[in-house]
């Protein structure tokens, strides 16, 4: 049975993606054909250059899993990029992977696809050995949806805006760490996450949002990102999470933190009565927001 062949990225899996994607599961269903999604194991660039590689908007094992989680498609190809991939021309490309090894008899991609060697495919290769459709581009309020645009904005805190184009709430996924535990004496715990570099952490601030993971559901969290600006700087950015109403011991459990509002920015507080007087007024901001 030959296949629909839906290839990209999905850093983030973003309105536009879940469009591609629709649009190739109806091609198949239309076709009798299977619906395949071909992407990458790990971001190009790790292997072109590593040093301009885009944060992520979701783990490499989460945007698989979620694109295998689709009602629809039939099996998701991570294809691993390594020199061998980079070095193939864009003819072999399309000849030996696209429509040798996946069976292709219908291909759509976005608009702004490229592949293969210095990235000198276009569609108009694909379409020398296999009919290709290019999905139309998605907006939100004029402004084309892209992985660049959403990181854009969670990087300067519009999470809204982010969660918009995503098709939901973005959000960080790791472990719980020990923190200082300063948070405990100010009756405001925390969960501290493992920040590592490939994450597309929110700017500097106080969010409303859900904790997800280690048994536990949908549990309100005022998360503050910053740099304990109030007891001295501290030089390692540091996701912590006020988990409402709960006070489990979770240290070295995989959570996935939601940010579903800027509350507000970062802020040095003159002393602990100040500041607890504002994590109060947090709190309360995201029950209102989240209940």
């Amino acid at each position: 049975m030959g296949a629909t062949v839906a290839i990209g990225m999905f850093d983030g899996l973003h309105i536009g993606h879940q469009r591609l994607i629709q649009q190739a599961i109806d091609d198949a269903r239309a076709n009798d054909r299977q619906c395949t999604v071909m992407t990458f194991a790990h971001h190009p660039m790790a292997v072109i250059a590593p040093d301009r590689q885009p944060t992520q908007l979701q783990r490499d094992e989460d945007r698989i899993a979620a694109l295998s989680a689709i009602d629809g498609v039939d099996q998701v190809v991570p294809l691993h990029f390594h020199e061998g991939v980079r070095q193939m021309n864009a003819d072999d490309f399309v000849r030996d992977i696209v429509v040798g090894r996946l069976e292709a008899e219908q291909v759509i991609v976005g608009a702004n696809f490229r592949f293969g060697q210095d990235a000198k495919g276009t569609p108009e290769v694909i379409a020398k050995y296999v009919p290709i459709t290019m999905a139309d581009l998605c907006t939100v309020d004029g402004v084309i949806v892209s992985s660049t645009q959403i990181r854009d904005a969670i990087k300067t805190g519009w999470v809204e805006r982010a969660n918009e184009m995503l098709g939901r709430p973005h959000y960080l996924r790791s472990t719980v760490i020990t923190g200082d535990q300063r948070g405990r004496t100010l009756g405001f715990p925390t969960a501290n996450l493992d920040v590592r570099p490939e994450m597309t952490v929110p700017a500097i601030g106080v969010y409303a949002g859900l904790m997800h993971g280690a048994g536990y559901e949908r549990v309100l969290t005022a998360v503050s990102i910053g740099y304990n600006t109030t007891f001295g700087h501290t030089p390692t950015l540091r996701v912590e999470a006020h988990l409402l109403d709960f006070d489990d011991d979770i240290y070295s459990e995989l959570i996935t933190i939601e940010f579903h509002h800027h509350l507000r920015g970062q802020e040095r507080y003159p002393g602990k009565e100040a500041l607890i007087e504002q994590l109060q007024k947090d709190c309360a901001r995201t029950r209102e927001l989240m209940s």
